[in-house]
């Protein structure tokens, strides 16, 4: 058995002796039907969702299992941002905001720049430059036919 089998056992194990426990304590203290439904809720709840009770395995691998660490990272991630007074945001905006803050939070910012700068260049750059095109500067119609800037010597 892999190392992480045996611990996955082990976890499903532990889930089982407090269920068992549970069960048995409810029953040694002559709890009634009502006072005992809250502890069976628990019971079949560990009983149903051993499978996904690892917690040995996911802090060895580095999870976070904490609501206070997730709610701190929504905290920080979505509403120092999202919550500023009078900022009102759509959706697409929003979402790239809190993208471009979850890239820079996991430190992984220059990685995602320079992708981002192969992408760009590859869709709007490598085609024009494999041919030597230089496109042709088009005007906007309503705007004067003579450049905006000019050359002062």
């Amino acid at each position: 058995m892999s190392p992480g089998r045996e611990t996955g056992a082990r976890s499903a194990q532990s889930a089982d002796q407090t269920r068992r426990r549970l069960w048995s304590s409810a029953t040694n203290h002559g709890l009634d039907d009502q006072q005992r439904k809250p502890i069976d809720e628990c019971a079949d709840y560990l009983l149903n969702h051993t499978p996904y009770l690892r917690y040995d395995q996911y802090l060895a691998a580095g999870y976070p299992i904490s609501t206070s660490v997730i709610e701190g990272a929504c905290r920080y991630l979505v509403e120092d941002r999202m919550g500023i007074t009078g900022a009102v945001w759509g959706l697409a905006s929003a979402e790239a905001v809190l993208r471009l803050r979850a890239i820079i939070a996991c430190g992984d910012i220059d990685e995602c720049w320079k992708f981002h700068e192969r992408a760009e260049y590859q869709g709007n750059h490598a085609n024009l430059c494999a041919a030597r095109k230089v496109p042709a500067l088009v005007m906007p119609a309503g705007r004067p036919s003579r450049p905006a800037l000019r050359l002062v010597s």
